[in-house]
């Protein structure tokens, strides 16, 4: 199964994601704007997925999760802390 999370950024800069992995194995994926931006395979540890959002528009990140075959785990997606223009 895949799983699919939305986020609304609506500040320009870096954007983080803290992922924490409990149990298996699973890849994560960030799009935005039209294209794949982060992006990890196999994952059996927690970790850090960071993309610079660097206009205003568009405001979704979708994050995509694929356990390997199963999975346990959590996610944290910060804000950007704006970058001043």
């Amino acid at each position: 199964m895949i799983y699919v999370h939305i986020y609304i950024l609506k500040l320009i800069g870096n954007v983080v994601i803290n992922y924490t992995i409990d149990t298996g194995t699973m890849s994560v994926s960030v799009s935005w704007d039209g294209s794949e931006v982060a992006s990890i395979t196999n994952a059996t540890a927690s970790g850090t997925l960071n993309f610079n959002k660097n206009k205003s528009n568009p405001t979704t990140a979708t994050v995509t999760v694929t356990p390997n075959p199963s999975a346990s785990y959590d996610l944290i997606v910060d804000c950007p802390v704006e970058t001043p223009l």
